[in-house]
């Protein structure tokens, strides 16, 4: 944002590096969902700064550059090209156009025509066909089939003896059309996050709980991949009013504060903070990311240079002499 309100060549320079560089990492990323959320932002920064420009043209000439730049990169570096072409209704799609594409088989000319054998008195005797048993390929985005582990016990010599055992991994109808990273998530991780806002929905079953089978039990790592679901099933509907509260305020006092008369800095600020919100809200969708800590602290750090941002427009404005438009 603040690249296309500056008019120095050095901090547009200065900028525009910043900005391929941390472009560069969201593609070595290799984020589906982090990547679509980056064009909502970046359309939305494009859009905001070309309505305070006042410019339909500008609008579109820097959207059409940002956007087209990004799509570019996107399918000739890094693998985020072929992750997008893993998901099953992608591959679906790419062999019904492969299939509308492909020349039809011309009838050859010159040929002469033959009437079939009538063999009906030779008819050879049905034969029930074997059944061929094979193997279901892997999710497109599985690429090693890993063998599941389960643990049984049994009785030997009257001791009871615990196995662990590998039984093939079984995958669900889901994860061949939508991939396992998604079915993970639409059949476990996020019915079990509605779940815990069931069982309380005022309060939520509590922080860390969503993935216990029971209380005491002692979890590594909690994710459900949906910050908005995990809010609710963690803290409950007071908890997301609690949470996205402060932002649903700045967005308000940001949105206020850009319709007057704003400092080209403080628009800028306040145009990138908003886009980037917008940006953040959808990757929270599918991933946690509010509750990564090298997100966290940047962005309620960001917030609140927002905040001050507003506070000093406020003040500069309350500041400024009263006009005198004749009266006593």
């Amino acid at each position: 944002s603040l690249f296309f309100f500056t008019k120095r060549k050095g901090w547009k320079a200065f900028l525009l590096i910043l900005f391929v560089m941390g472009f560069w990492l969201l593609i070595l990323g290799s984020s589906r969902s982090s990547f679509i959320a980056y064009l909502l932002a970046i359309s939305v920064l494009v859009v905001l700064v070309g309505l305070a420009k006042r410019s339909w043209v500008w609008m579109l000439t820097r959207g059409v550059a940002v956007l087209g730049f990004s799509l570019v990169v996107m399918l000739t570096l890094g693998d985020l090209s072929s992750r997008f072409s893993q998901l099953g209704f992608v591959q679906t799609a790419q062999k019904q156009l492969e299939a509308l594409t492909k020349p039809v088989t011309q009838k050859p000319s010159n040929t002469i025509a033959v009437e079939p054998l009538d063999v009906t008195d030779e008819r050879p005797i049905p034969v029930t066909p074997v059944p061929v048993v094979t193997a279901r390929p892997l999710p497109p985005d599985v690429y090693k089939n890993i063998p599941d582990q389960k643990t049984i016990t049994a009785t030997v010599g009257g001791k009871t003896v615990t196995q662990v055992i590998q039984v093939p991994r079984e995958f669900s109808d889901c994860t061949y059309v939508y991939g396992l990273s998604a079915c993970i998530r639409f059949e476990t991780l996020w019915p079990r996050a509605i779940n815990g806002f069931m069982r309380d929905p005022l309060l939520g079953s509590g922080y860390s709980t969503l993935t216990k089978a029971s209380f005491s039990e002692f979890t590594e790592a909690e994710s459900t991949d949906n910050d908005f679901l995990r809010n609710l099933g963690e803290s409950g509907i007071l908890g997301v009013i609690g949470f996205y509260g402060p932002i649903a305020i700045f967005f308000y006092a940001a949105i206020r504060t850009l319709r007057g008369e704003v400092e080209p800095i403080s628009r800028a600020v306040l145009i990138g903070i908003l886009a980037g919100s917008l940006g953040m809200f959808l990757n929270a969708a599918y991933i946690d990311v509010f509750e990564a800590s090298k997100v966290a602290f940047l962005y309620w750090s960001v917030l609140a240079v927002g905040f001050v941002v507003i506070d000093l427009e406020r003040k500069r404005k309350a500041s400024r002499p009263a006009t005198n438009n004749g009266g006593i």
